[in-house]
């Protein structure tokens, strides 16, 4: 069976969340050429997902007719085309019609799903990792992420499929392919709009885009071309299969941190690797918190009144700061597990129009239930004419002090293996007694530790949050040393 994350509180203090295995929070991910991220798996997986959707109690619970058609894309990966390759000859042999939005965003992928009459769509992507990784995230025709369920079920059946495990066949049939041309005139109608309504900014805002090598490349070329409001500079924008993310992006900012501050930019933006999360910098080359982020954008839209935005969500990675501030705007916080798909169930339970993740996934509800790095885009650049109506000399490094935050320090690292706590007592009191104690020295209570595996990685993440900034680095790095010598030594038991 599959455990998606799994939230734990464990005497009403600490957070722990435990490990998952095929499925992680984004869907299939792992190093390329090893099982499951093969082509053998890659055809069956299309098999499946063709036989899974044409069920009548997996059809769209809307009115509309679903044809036997299942829409793909890709990022720039070097593997992404023979793993895309093996998965639309997958659905071709059991009467599927495949179709390949070529390289393109996630986002892209599931605004497409929502225009056209499809089964399912797969993105071949492994988001922010390098590029000798590779996945498969899944979507359902209204664009969203599978049930728990779901993904269960079809892990059931790819488990029990020897033939995923084969690297005899070769795939190499030509695809089909269909460019996103709606989601494309979307965002080019949107950023119009932005423009024509804010005539009155007397500046020439510039703004520098850093493409990560990766899915967004050729749109962000396309889209963000210069006007009398905006000069754009779109770099790391030229995709060879074995450089995306490769010291650029949303993960590694100092390409864009270095161009920034040569131009002295008034915005600096990165995307990851398939363009559902970004980035942001000010034009002094600071790195703008993810927390503080999402507190301006909240707060600019609670103003406007254009949506309800007497609501926000996020998830329990996000500072506890960060709630605080929002509270004393009469802004209520609800908090998911951590992943965008537990955070869009979270906004639809709610009623929630705006709601994101510290790493950088922003979800407008009424556009679609993803981060989408270039939507997100074209809305901090909003905020930001928004602003500079108000105040002319206003910048990103003035406006980030309206987000005050509580002391915290985050570590990842890998690790041999995904061990359960569980199964380390030792550490788990440990990690008990630390944040017992971080809650008792903080003066309003609430300092943590969140310990937790990641959901696309072999990677250990622990965030501590607290009074002081020296203490929580150094109770980060402590309870990090003490929890790979714990995996080390379970490791080394069980084999």
């Amino acid at each position: 069976m599959i455990h998606r994350q799994k939230i734990a509180d464990i005497q009403g203090g600490l957070h722990v969340v435990k490990k998952s295995h095929l499925f992680g929070t984004d869907g299939i991910r792992g190093p390329y050429g090893k099982y499951p991220i093969v082509e053998s798996l890659a055809y069956v997986l299309g098999q499946k997902l063709y036989k899974y959707f044409t069920k009548p109690s997996e059809q769209s619970s809307g009115n509309k007719k679903i044809p036997g058609t299942l829409l793909t894309c890709r990022d720039s990966r070097y593997s992404s085309v023979s793993l895309e390759q093996a998965l639309h000859q997958g659905v071709k042999d059991v009467g599927g019609i495949p179709v390949s939005m070529s390289v393109a965003p996630t986002p892209a992928c599931l605004f497409e799903l929502k225009k056209m009459d499809v089964l399912c769509g797969v993105v071949i992507s492994a988001s922010h990792n390098p590029y000798t990784d590779n996945g498969f995230k899944i979507f359902n025709s209204d664009g969203q992420k599978l049930t728990d369920e779901q993904e269960n079920n079809l892990a059931r059946e790819l488990t029990e499929d020897t033939s995923c495990m084969s690297k005899e066949r070769n795939f190499s049939q030509p695809l089909v392919t269909q460019a996103p041309e709606n989601y494309y005139r979307y965002l080019k109608e949107h950023l119009d709009r932005i423009i024509a309504c804010h005539s009155g900014v007397k500046k020439t805002v510039t703004v520098v885009i850093v493409s990560a090598h990766g899915a967004c490349s050729q749109i962000a070329k396309r889209l963000f071309t210069d006007s009398k409001t905006f000069r754009f500079h779109v770099i790391n924008a030229s995709p060879n299969g074995k450089n995306i993310n490769l010291g650029v992006g949303a993960t590694s900012p100092n390409s864009l941190q270095t161009k920034v501050k040569e131009l002295r930019a008034d915005v600096g933006i990165a995307y990851d690797g398939d363009g559902d999360r970004i980035l942001l910098c000010s034009r002094e080359g600071e790195i703008i918190n993810g927390d503080v982020l999402l507190g301006l954008l909240a707060i600019w839209l609670h103003k406007t009144g254009s949506h309800d935005g007497r609501r926000f969500a996020t998830t329990i990675v996000a500072n506890g700061g960060l709630s605080k501030v929002l509270a004393a705007r009469g802004i209520k916080t609800y908090h998911s597990l951590v992943g965008d798909r537990e955070l869009a169930e979270l906004m639809e339970k709610q009623d929630v129009y705006f709601g994101g993740e510290p790493s950088g996934h922003l979800i407008f509800r009424d556009h679609l239930l993803c981060g989408d790095g270039l939507y997100a885009t074209l809305k901090i650049l909003e905020f930001t004419l928004t602003s500079l109506l108000h105040e002319p000399s206003c910048h990103w490094s003035e406006l980030i002090k309206m987000v005050p935050l509580r002391s915290s320090h985050m570590i990842s690292k890998e690790v041999l293996e995904k061990v359960p706590l569980s199964e380390m007592k030792e550490l788990a009191t440990i990690l008990l007694e630390v944040d017992k104690g971080l809650k008792q020295s903080s003066p309003d209570g609430e300092g943590r530790v969140l310990w937790r595996y990641s959901g696309t990685e072999k990677k250990l993440r622990i965030l501590v949050e607290g009074h002081q900034k020296s203490e929580v680095i150094q109770v980060a790095n402590m309870l990090m040393a003490k929890s790979l010598e714990s995996i080390a030594q379970y490791c080394k038991i069980v084999r």
